[in-house]
């Protein structure tokens, strides 16, 4: 399962794990599924950075 988040999506389930759970939905169309995921992100799922500041320098 794949799926993007933001920084401050990350930073939420961190600072307030014990309140934060995702959910996804999938294979809507066909029969739909619920997937929970609770608190950090961090700590559940392997994060790879692919958006970035670009600023001149």
């Amino acid at each position: 399962m794949s799926d993007h988040g933001s920084q401050e999506e990350v930073e939420v389930s961190t600072q307030r794990e014990a309140e934060y759970q995702l959910y996804q939905l999938f294979k809507f169309s066909e029969q739909p599924k619920l997937f929970i995921l609770p608190g950090s992100l961090r700590k559940s799922c392997s994060l790879d950075p692919i958006q970035f500041s670009v600023l001149p320098i």
